[in-house]
Protein backbone atom coordinates (compact mmCIF):
# COMPACT_ATOMS: atom_id res chain seq x y z
CA UNK A 1 0.00 0.00 0.00
CA UNK A 2 1.31 3.32 -1.52
CA UNK A 3 2.18 6.19 1.97
CA UNK A 4 -0.80 8.98 2.52
CA UNK A 5 0.74 12.20 1.54
CA UNK A 6 -0.48 15.41 3.56
CA UNK A 7 -1.12 18.33 2.51
CA UNK A 8 0.63 21.15 4.88
CA UNK A 9 -1.93 23.10 6.28
CA UNK A 10 -0.50 26.81 7.19
CA UNK A 11 -1.29 28.85 10.28
CA UNK A 12 0.22 31.93 9.21
CA UNK A 13 -0.58 34.61 6.67
CA UNK A 14 2.27 35.40 4.10
CA UNK A 15 1.94 37.26 1.80
CA UNK A 16 5.50 35.95 -0.30
CA UNK A 17 3.98 33.12 -0.51
CA UNK A 18 2.49 31.64 -3.77
CA UNK A 19 -1.05 32.61 -4.02
CA UNK A 20 -3.28 30.06 -3.27
CA UNK A 21 -6.88 28.87 -4.99
CA UNK A 22 -10.08 28.33 -3.39
CA UNK A 23 -11.14 25.03 -2.85
CA UNK A 24 -14.36 25.57 -4.88
CA UNK A 25 -16.23 28.54 -7.09
CA UNK A 26 -19.55 28.56 -7.46
CA UNK A 27 -20.36 30.92 -10.71
CA UNK A 28 -23.01 33.05 -11.07
CA UNK A 29 -22.32 35.59 -13.97
CA UNK A 30 -26.01 35.91 -13.86
CA UNK A 31 -29.09 34.25 -11.97
CA UNK A 32 -30.78 34.25 -15.21
CA UNK A 33 -27.91 32.12 -16.13
CA UNK A 34 -29.15 29.05 -14.63
CA UNK A 35 -30.80 28.33 -17.65
CA UNK A 36 -27.93 26.62 -18.96
CA UNK A 37 -26.50 25.81 -15.28
CA UNK A 38 -24.06 27.97 -12.93
CA UNK A 39 -20.83 26.19 -13.35
CA UNK A 40 -19.22 24.74 -10.26
CA UNK A 41 -15.32 24.27 -10.50
CA UNK A 42 -12.36 23.37 -7.80
CA UNK A 43 -9.65 25.34 -8.61
CA UNK A 44 -7.34 24.33 -5.62
CA UNK A 45 -7.53 20.58 -6.45
CA UNK A 46 -7.18 21.14 -9.88
CA UNK A 47 -4.20 23.42 -9.29
CA UNK A 48 -2.31 20.67 -6.89
CA UNK A 49 -2.48 18.04 -9.36
CA UNK A 50 -1.85 19.79 -12.49
CA UNK A 51 1.66 21.10 -10.12
CA UNK A 52 2.22 18.05 -8.34
CA UNK A 53 2.44 15.41 -11.29
CA UNK A 54 3.65 18.06 -13.69
CA UNK A 55 6.27 20.30 -11.84
CA UNK A 56 7.67 23.22 -13.84
CA UNK A 57 10.65 25.28 -12.81
CA UNK A 58 14.66 24.52 -13.95
CA UNK A 59 14.33 21.51 -11.03
CA UNK A 60 10.79 20.00 -12.30
CA UNK A 61 12.52 16.67 -14.21
CA UNK A 62 13.87 16.44 -10.35
CA UNK A 63 10.32 17.42 -8.71
CA UNK A 64 8.54 14.68 -10.96
CA UNK A 65 10.58 11.55 -9.74
CA UNK A 66 8.81 11.74 -6.34
CA UNK A 67 5.37 13.22 -7.70
CA UNK A 68 2.15 10.97 -6.56
CA UNK A 69 1.27 8.52 -8.53
CA UNK A 70 -2.33 8.56 -9.69
CA UNK A 71 -3.64 5.97 -6.72
CA UNK A 72 -2.38 9.15 -4.48
CA UNK A 73 -3.05 11.70 -6.19
CA UNK A 74 -6.83 10.62 -6.23
CA UNK A 75 -7.06 9.88 -2.82
CA UNK A 76 -5.45 13.39 -2.23
CA UNK A 77 -8.13 15.16 -4.33
CA UNK A 78 -10.86 12.95 -2.53
CA UNK A 79 -9.48 13.93 0.67
CA UNK A 80 -9.54 17.71 -0.14
CA UNK A 81 -12.94 17.31 -1.32
CA UNK A 82 -14.02 15.73 1.76
CA UNK A 83 -13.64 18.81 3.66
CA UNK A 84 -16.93 20.38 1.68
CA UNK A 85 -18.67 16.99 2.60
CA UNK A 86 -17.70 15.53 5.71
CA UNK A 87 -19.94 16.02 8.66
CA UNK A 88 -17.76 17.87 10.69
CA UNK A 89 -18.62 19.99 13.74
CA UNK A 90 -17.73 23.37 11.31
CA UNK A 91 -18.70 27.26 11.17
CA UNK A 92 -19.38 29.03 7.95
CA UNK A 93 -17.99 33.04 8.43
CA UNK A 94 -19.01 35.36 4.99
CA UNK A 95 -17.31 38.39 4.01
CA UNK A 96 -19.67 40.58 2.52
CA UNK A 97 -19.25 44.44 1.86
CA UNK A 98 -19.50 46.92 -0.93
CA UNK A 99 -17.04 46.16 -4.20
CA UNK A 100 -13.31 46.74 -3.10
CA UNK A 101 -12.73 47.08 0.32
CA UNK A 102 -10.50 43.79 1.28
CA UNK A 103 -13.36 40.84 1.79
CA UNK A 104 -10.40 38.19 0.14
CA UNK A 105 -7.52 40.26 1.98
CA UNK A 106 -9.42 39.59 5.23
CA UNK A 107 -10.23 36.26 4.66
CA UNK A 108 -6.58 35.59 3.65
CA UNK A 109 -5.48 36.98 7.08
CA UNK A 110 -8.20 34.53 8.75
CA UNK A 111 -7.30 31.12 7.17
CA UNK A 112 -3.29 32.30 6.91
CA UNK A 113 -3.70 31.66 3.19
CA UNK A 114 -2.55 34.03 0.18
CA UNK A 115 -6.01 34.03 -1.61
CA UNK A 116 -5.80 36.05 -4.69
CA UNK A 117 -6.19 39.52 -3.44
CA UNK A 118 -5.82 43.01 -4.90
CA UNK A 119 -7.28 46.05 -6.42
CA UNK A 120 -7.06 44.57 -10.08
CA UNK A 121 -8.27 40.98 -9.59
CA UNK A 122 -12.00 40.35 -8.34
CA UNK A 123 -13.61 37.63 -6.58
CA UNK A 124 -16.43 35.74 -8.85
CA UNK A 125 -19.85 34.60 -7.73
CA UNK A 126 -19.30 32.42 -4.27
CA UNK A 127 -16.21 31.18 -3.73
CA UNK A 128 -15.03 28.49 -0.77
CA UNK A 129 -11.89 27.83 1.62
CA UNK A 130 -12.13 25.00 3.05
CA UNK A 131 -9.12 23.21 3.71
CA UNK A 132 -4.69 23.54 3.78
CA UNK A 133 -5.56 25.99 7.01
CA UNK A 134 -5.71 24.59 10.86
CA UNK A 135 -8.63 26.93 10.81
CA UNK A 136 -10.09 24.88 8.27
CA UNK A 137 -10.62 22.30 11.09
CA UNK A 138 -13.62 24.23 12.33
CA UNK A 139 -14.75 26.94 9.56
CA UNK A 140 -15.27 27.25 6.23
CA UNK A 141 -14.76 30.61 4.70
CA UNK A 142 -17.26 32.18 1.97
CA UNK A 143 -15.44 34.99 -0.22
CA UNK A 144 -18.35 36.79 -2.26
CA UNK A 145 -18.49 39.31 -5.00
CA UNK A 146 -18.61 42.44 -4.16
CA UNK A 147 -21.54 45.02 -4.38
CA UNK A 148 -22.09 47.82 -6.86
CA UNK A 149 -19.63 46.65 -9.45
CA UNK A 150 -19.91 48.52 -12.67
CA UNK A 151 -21.51 47.45 -15.54
CA UNK A 152 -19.66 47.06 -18.74
CA UNK A 153 -21.72 48.91 -21.79
CA UNK A 154 -24.74 49.43 -19.28
CA UNK A 155 -28.15 49.78 -20.05
CA UNK A 156 -31.32 49.17 -18.11
CA UNK A 157 -31.62 45.50 -18.71
CA UNK A 158 -27.47 44.60 -17.53
CA UNK A 159 -27.89 47.03 -14.78
CA UNK A 160 -31.10 45.30 -13.35
CA UNK A 161 -29.70 41.96 -14.23
CA UNK A 162 -25.76 42.75 -12.34
CA UNK A 163 -28.12 44.05 -9.22
CA UNK A 164 -30.26 41.38 -9.36
CA UNK A 165 -27.24 39.18 -9.14
CA UNK A 166 -25.41 40.54 -6.66
CA UNK A 167 -28.57 40.41 -4.61
CA UNK A 168 -28.70 37.19 -5.00
CA UNK A 169 -25.32 35.98 -4.24
CA UNK A 170 -25.29 37.91 -0.96
CA UNK A 171 -28.90 36.45 0.61
CA UNK A 172 -27.33 33.25 -0.33
CA UNK A 173 -24.29 33.76 1.54
CA UNK A 174 -26.22 35.05 4.12
CA UNK A 175 -28.47 32.25 4.26
CA UNK A 176 -25.30 29.49 4.73
CA UNK A 177 -23.26 31.77 7.09
CA UNK A 178 -22.81 31.39 10.65
CA UNK A 179 -20.75 34.33 11.11
CA UNK A 180 -20.32 37.56 9.00
CA UNK A 181 -17.97 39.65 8.51
CA UNK A 182 -18.85 42.64 6.73
CA UNK A 183 -15.63 44.90 5.30
CA UNK A 184 -15.73 48.58 4.90
CA UNK A 185 -12.22 50.89 4.21
CA UNK A 186 -13.16 54.53 5.04
CA UNK A 187 -16.48 54.71 6.11
CA UNK A 188 -18.99 56.31 3.09
CA UNK A 189 -22.66 56.62 3.36
CA UNK A 190 -23.32 53.54 1.54
CA UNK A 191 -21.65 51.42 3.87
CA UNK A 192 -23.79 52.58 6.21
CA UNK A 193 -26.82 52.01 4.60
CA UNK A 194 -25.23 48.39 3.67
CA UNK A 195 -24.94 47.80 7.16
CA UNK A 196 -27.66 49.41 8.62
CA UNK A 197 -29.85 47.54 6.18
CA UNK A 198 -28.27 43.68 7.12
CA UNK A 199 -28.06 44.70 10.88
CA UNK A 200 -32.02 44.85 10.30
CA UNK A 201 -32.35 41.21 9.15
CA UNK A 202 -33.78 39.00 11.36
CA UNK A 203 -33.13 35.56 12.01
CA UNK A 204 -29.01 36.83 12.84
CA UNK A 205 -27.49 37.26 16.03
CA UNK A 206 -25.72 40.73 16.51
CA UNK A 207 -22.72 39.29 18.17
CA UNK A 208 -22.22 37.04 15.11
CA UNK A 209 -21.97 40.67 13.05
CA UNK A 210 -18.36 41.77 12.87
CA UNK A 211 -17.64 44.98 10.90
CA UNK A 212 -14.15 45.03 10.09
CA UNK A 213 -12.77 48.69 9.31
CA UNK A 214 -9.94 47.98 6.90
CA UNK A 215 -8.05 50.66 6.86
CA UNK A 216 -5.85 49.80 4.33
CA UNK A 217 -4.41 52.91 3.62
CA UNK A 218 -3.86 54.44 7.64
CA UNK A 219 0.01 53.78 8.76
CA UNK A 220 0.54 55.94 11.38
CA UNK A 221 -1.03 55.44 14.67
CA UNK A 222 -2.13 59.15 15.43
CA UNK A 223 -4.23 58.18 11.90
CA UNK A 224 -5.71 55.37 12.71
CA UNK A 225 -6.78 56.45 16.64
CA UNK A 226 -8.28 59.97 14.73
CA UNK A 227 -10.14 57.49 12.30
CA UNK A 228 -11.68 55.22 15.16
CA UNK A 229 -12.72 58.27 17.23
CA UNK A 230 -14.93 59.42 14.14
CA UNK A 231 -16.02 56.87 12.19
CA UNK A 232 -16.47 53.72 15.07
CA UNK A 233 -17.15 55.41 18.04
CA UNK A 234 -18.97 58.55 16.82
CA UNK A 235 -21.03 57.02 13.71
CA UNK A 236 -21.65 53.85 15.88
CA UNK A 237 -22.04 55.11 19.47
CA UNK A 238 -19.41 51.86 20.03
CA UNK A 239 -17.95 51.78 23.51
CA UNK A 240 -14.90 50.11 23.43
CA UNK A 241 -13.45 47.17 25.31
CA UNK A 242 -10.15 45.06 25.61
CA UNK A 243 -9.55 41.65 24.68
CA UNK A 244 -6.95 40.73 27.77
CA UNK A 245 -6.11 37.73 26.46
CA UNK A 246 -5.37 38.67 22.50
CA UNK A 247 -4.10 42.29 23.98
CA UNK A 248 -6.70 43.69 21.25
CA UNK A 249 -9.18 46.24 21.22
CA UNK A 250 -12.73 46.03 19.78
CA UNK A 251 -15.68 48.32 19.91
CA UNK A 252 -19.35 47.43 20.72
CA UNK A 253 -22.33 49.10 19.33
CA UNK A 254 -24.38 50.12 22.18
CA UNK A 255 -27.53 50.54 20.18
CA UNK A 256 -28.03 47.00 18.39
CA UNK A 257 -25.03 44.80 19.99
CA UNK A 258 -22.51 44.76 16.65
CA UNK A 259 -18.92 44.47 16.96
CA UNK A 260 -16.11 46.12 15.39
CA UNK A 261 -12.63 45.35 14.64
CA UNK A 262 -10.19 47.83 12.96
CA UNK A 263 -7.16 46.57 10.78
CA UNK A 264 -4.68 48.94 9.39
CA UNK A 265 -2.24 49.05 6.17
CA UNK A 266 -0.41 45.82 5.63
CA UNK A 267 2.20 45.46 7.75
CA UNK A 268 4.19 43.01 5.43
CA UNK A 269 5.51 45.56 2.94
CA UNK A 270 7.06 44.59 -0.31
CA UNK A 271 7.47 48.00 -2.10
CA UNK A 272 10.45 49.46 -0.41
CA UNK A 273 8.70 51.50 1.54
CA UNK A 274 8.86 52.09 5.60
CA UNK A 275 6.15 49.54 7.25
CA UNK A 276 3.24 50.52 8.81
CA UNK A 277 3.33 51.15 12.36
CA UNK A 278 -0.22 50.97 13.01
CA UNK A 279 -0.16 47.93 10.97
CA UNK A 280 2.57 46.10 13.20
CA UNK A 281 0.55 47.05 16.76
CA UNK A 282 -2.90 46.84 15.19
CA UNK A 283 -3.31 43.99 12.50
CA UNK A 284 -1.80 40.82 14.88
CA UNK A 285 -3.66 40.77 17.39
CA UNK A 286 -7.04 42.02 15.83
CA UNK A 287 -7.04 38.79 13.80
CA UNK A 288 -6.01 36.28 16.74
CA UNK A 289 -9.18 37.87 18.13
CA UNK A 290 -11.20 37.67 15.37
CA UNK A 291 -10.03 33.68 14.66
CA UNK A 292 -10.96 33.60 18.79
CA UNK A 293 -14.98 34.66 18.32
CA UNK A 294 -15.12 32.22 15.27
CA UNK A 295 -14.05 29.46 16.88
CA UNK A 296 -16.44 30.04 19.85
CA UNK A 297 -18.85 29.91 17.67
CA UNK A 298 -17.77 26.65 15.57
CA UNK A 299 -17.66 25.15 19.24
CA UNK A 300 -21.25 25.06 19.50
CA UNK A 301 -22.26 24.73 15.95
CA UNK A 302 -24.07 21.25 15.22
CA UNK A 303 -22.52 18.87 11.97
CA UNK A 304 -22.94 20.16 9.24
CA UNK A 305 -24.10 18.24 6.14
CA UNK A 306 -22.66 18.31 2.15
CA UNK A 307 -21.99 22.33 1.23
CA UNK A 308 -23.11 21.91 -2.33
CA UNK A 309 -26.13 20.00 -1.49
CA UNK A 310 -26.72 22.86 1.27
CA UNK A 311 -25.95 25.63 -1.25
CA UNK A 312 -28.20 23.84 -3.83
CA UNK A 313 -30.96 23.91 -0.95
CA UNK A 314 -30.60 27.55 -0.29
CA UNK A 315 -30.87 29.01 -3.65
CA UNK A 316 -34.19 26.63 -4.43
CA UNK A 317 -35.43 28.92 -1.50
CA UNK A 318 -34.13 32.21 -2.58
CA UNK A 319 -34.44 31.96 -6.84
CA UNK A 320 -38.46 31.58 -7.09
CA UNK A 321 -38.36 35.11 -5.31
CA UNK A 322 -36.45 36.30 -8.27
CA UNK A 323 -37.35 34.61 -11.51
CA UNK A 324 -41.19 34.64 -12.80
CA UNK A 325 -41.30 30.55 -13.37
CA UNK A 326 -43.83 29.04 -10.88
CA UNK A 327 -42.31 25.76 -9.63
CA UNK A 328 -38.72 26.73 -10.69
CA UNK A 329 -36.37 23.93 -8.96
CA UNK A 330 -32.55 23.20 -9.28
CA UNK A 331 -30.23 20.72 -8.63
CA UNK A 332 -26.99 19.03 -8.85
CA UNK A 333 -25.37 18.06 -11.88
CA UNK A 334 -24.25 14.35 -11.90
CA UNK A 335 -20.59 15.17 -11.92
CA UNK A 336 -20.74 17.87 -9.38
CA UNK A 337 -19.64 20.46 -11.73
CA UNK A 338 -23.21 22.55 -12.02
CA UNK A 339 -26.33 23.67 -10.47
CA UNK A 340 -29.03 22.88 -13.19
CA UNK A 341 -33.05 23.32 -13.54
CA UNK A 342 -34.87 20.21 -13.04
CA UNK A 343 -36.45 18.40 -14.99
CA UNK A 344 -34.61 20.75 -17.60
CA UNK A 345 -36.27 23.05 -20.18
CA UNK A 346 -35.41 24.19 -23.35
CA UNK A 347 -36.98 27.11 -25.83
CA UNK A 348 -38.29 28.95 -22.86
CA UNK A 349 -37.11 32.28 -21.63
CA UNK A 350 -36.29 33.30 -18.15
CA UNK A 351 -37.38 36.37 -16.87
CA UNK A 352 -37.35 38.65 -13.35
CA UNK A 353 -40.22 39.64 -12.43
CA UNK A 354 -41.42 43.31 -13.97
CA UNK A 355 -41.66 44.77 -10.46
CA UNK A 356 -38.77 43.25 -8.08
CA UNK A 357 -37.44 45.97 -6.40
CA UNK A 358 -34.13 45.60 -3.72
CA UNK A 359 -32.47 47.21 -1.08
CA UNK A 360 -28.83 46.71 -0.49
CA UNK A 361 -28.83 43.41 0.91
CA UNK A 362 -31.77 41.80 -0.48
CA UNK A 363 -35.29 42.00 -2.17
CA UNK A 364 -38.17 44.34 -0.44
CA UNK A 365 -40.39 44.09 -3.01
CA UNK A 366 -42.16 41.70 -6.02
CA UNK A 367 -44.27 42.02 -8.57
CA UNK A 368 -46.69 44.77 -7.17
CA UNK A 369 -49.09 46.74 -9.47
CA UNK A 370 -49.37 49.57 -6.84
CA UNK A 371 -47.41 53.04 -6.24
CA UNK A 372 -46.75 52.73 -2.63
CA UNK A 373 -44.41 54.19 -0.06
CA UNK A 374 -43.04 52.11 3.09
CA UNK A 375 -41.70 54.41 6.09
CA UNK A 376 -40.53 53.51 9.53
CA UNK A 377 -39.53 54.63 12.74
CA UNK A 378 -38.07 53.00 15.95
CA UNK A 379 -41.22 51.56 16.79
CA UNK A 380 -43.60 50.89 13.55
CA UNK A 381 -43.73 50.69 9.73
CA UNK A 382 -45.51 53.53 7.51
CA UNK A 383 -47.41 51.73 4.67
CA UNK A 384 -49.45 54.23 1.89
CA UNK A 385 -50.47 51.97 -1.00
CA UNK A 386 -52.23 53.64 -4.02
CA UNK A 387 -55.89 52.00 -3.59
CA UNK A 388 -57.05 54.43 -5.51
CA UNK A 389 -60.77 52.71 -7.05
CA UNK A 390 -60.90 49.91 -4.40
CA UNK A 391 -63.67 49.94 -1.88
CA UNK A 392 -62.16 49.27 1.39
CA UNK A 393 -64.06 46.09 2.03
CA UNK A 394 -62.39 45.06 -1.33
CA UNK A 395 -58.87 44.60 0.23
CA UNK A 396 -57.94 41.66 2.13
CA UNK A 397 -54.72 41.79 3.81
CA UNK A 398 -52.41 39.04 5.05
CA UNK A 399 -49.08 39.05 6.40
CA UNK A 400 -47.22 35.83 6.66
CA UNK A 401 -43.87 34.35 7.31
CA UNK A 402 -41.32 34.40 4.71
CA UNK A 403 -37.35 33.88 4.94
CA UNK A 404 -37.46 34.50 8.42
CA UNK A 405 -38.95 37.13 8.34
CA UNK A 406 -42.69 38.50 7.49
CA UNK A 407 -44.39 39.73 4.06
CA UNK A 408 -47.67 42.03 3.91
CA UNK A 409 -49.45 41.21 0.87
CA UNK A 410 -52.79 43.38 -0.22
CA UNK A 411 -55.04 42.14 -2.70
CA UNK A 412 -58.40 42.81 -3.96
CA UNK A 413 -61.59 41.04 -4.28
CA UNK A 414 -62.71 43.11 -7.19
CA UNK A 415 -61.38 45.24 -9.76
CA UNK A 416 -61.20 48.64 -9.81
CA UNK A 417 -64.05 50.70 -10.45
CA UNK A 418 -64.48 54.38 -10.46
CA UNK A 419 -68.43 54.48 -9.86
CA UNK A 420 -68.75 56.69 -7.02
CA UNK A 421 -70.03 55.37 -4.03
CA UNK A 422 -70.94 57.32 -0.76
CA UNK A 423 -70.33 54.21 1.34
CA UNK A 424 -66.62 54.38 1.02
CA UNK A 425 -64.73 57.88 1.46
CA UNK A 426 -61.51 55.85 -0.67
CA UNK A 427 -63.55 55.87 -3.78
CA UNK A 428 -65.54 58.64 -3.15
CA UNK A 429 -63.07 61.70 -4.05
CA UNK A 430 -61.45 60.18 -7.26
CA UNK A 431 -60.48 61.73 -10.81
CA UNK A 432 -60.93 59.37 -13.77
CA UNK A 433 -58.98 61.50 -15.98
CA UNK A 434 -58.81 59.03 -19.07
CA UNK A 435 -61.94 56.90 -18.28
CA UNK A 436 -60.73 53.72 -18.58
CA UNK A 437 -61.54 50.59 -16.35
CA UNK A 438 -59.07 48.70 -15.14
CA UNK A 439 -59.96 45.16 -14.73
CA UNK A 440 -57.02 43.72 -13.03
CA UNK A 441 -57.18 43.12 -9.33
CA UNK A 442 -54.93 45.00 -7.71
CA UNK A 443 -51.47 43.05 -5.45
CA UNK A 444 -49.23 44.55 -3.46
CA UNK A 445 -46.62 43.21 -0.92
CA UNK A 446 -43.66 44.05 1.04
CA UNK A 447 -41.05 42.24 3.17
CA UNK A 448 -40.13 43.00 6.11
CA UNK A 449 -36.85 43.99 7.33
CA UNK A 450 -37.57 43.40 10.69
CA UNK A 451 -40.12 41.41 13.02
CA UNK A 452 -43.83 42.88 13.08
CA UNK A 453 -46.28 42.22 15.71
CA UNK A 454 -49.14 39.49 13.87
CA UNK A 455 -52.74 40.69 15.96
CA UNK A 456 -55.52 42.86 14.75
CA UNK A 457 -55.78 44.76 17.37
CA UNK A 458 -55.91 48.76 16.83
CA UNK A 459 -52.64 48.70 19.40
CA UNK A 460 -50.08 46.98 16.81
CA UNK A 461 -52.28 47.54 13.37
CA UNK A 462 -54.30 50.22 12.05
CA UNK A 463 -55.78 50.99 8.82
CA UNK A 464 -57.05 53.93 7.29
CA UNK A 465 -58.41 54.90 3.66
CA UNK A 466 -59.08 58.23 2.70
CA UNK A 467 -59.21 59.40 -0.73
CA UNK A 468 -58.14 56.57 -2.32
CA UNK A 469 -54.71 55.99 0.15
CA UNK A 470 -54.77 53.09 2.20
CA UNK A 471 -52.38 53.71 5.13
CA UNK A 472 -51.21 50.85 7.56
CA UNK A 473 -49.45 51.74 10.75
CA UNK A 474 -47.66 48.45 12.01
CA UNK A 475 -45.77 48.19 15.08
CA UNK A 476 -42.20 46.25 15.22
CA UNK A 477 -41.82 43.41 17.38
CA UNK A 478 -40.33 43.98 20.73
CA UNK A 479 -37.52 41.84 21.73
CA UNK A 480 -39.51 40.50 24.90
CA UNK A 481 -42.09 39.44 21.91
CA UNK A 482 -42.71 35.96 20.66
CA UNK A 483 -43.08 35.22 17.48
CA UNK A 484 -46.24 34.60 16.92
CA UNK A 485 -48.36 32.39 14.46
CA UNK A 486 -49.74 33.64 11.17
CA UNK A 487 -52.86 35.19 11.29
CA UNK A 488 -55.10 36.71 8.78
CA UNK A 489 -56.75 40.07 8.91
CA UNK A 490 -59.32 41.56 6.16
CA UNK A 491 -59.11 45.65 5.93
Amino acid sequence: MEPIIDIPKSNKYDPKSDEESYDLVLKIDSVLGIKDGWSISYPYSEHYERTAQNPGGIFGPIKSLVAPSTEQMLEIKRRLLSDLKENKRKAIVCALGLYNKGKSYVLSRLFGLNLKSSYYHHTEGLSVISSRSTMSNVLIGLDTKGSQKPVKTPNAEKIRDSEATERFLQELALHLSDVVLIVVDRLTRDDQSYIKQYSLIPGKNASNIIIVHNLSHVRTIEHLESVIADEVVELFNAQKSENTICKCSYWTNKDDGTRHVVIAQDEHRMDGKSDSRAGQITNGPTFLLLKEWIQSVAAIQKESGDLLNTIVSCSNDLIKYYIDKPNLMLCKSADDRKIIISPSFKGETLSYYSNIRFNMVGIVEVNNTQPSRVEEDSTHFHIYVDCTGYDLDDLVTTITEIRNTKEIKIVSQNPRSFTSSDSDTGRKIVHDDFKFSQNKLMEWSFIFPTIVVETSSSKDIHFEHNNGILYIRLTKRGDGQRIKFVKTTSA
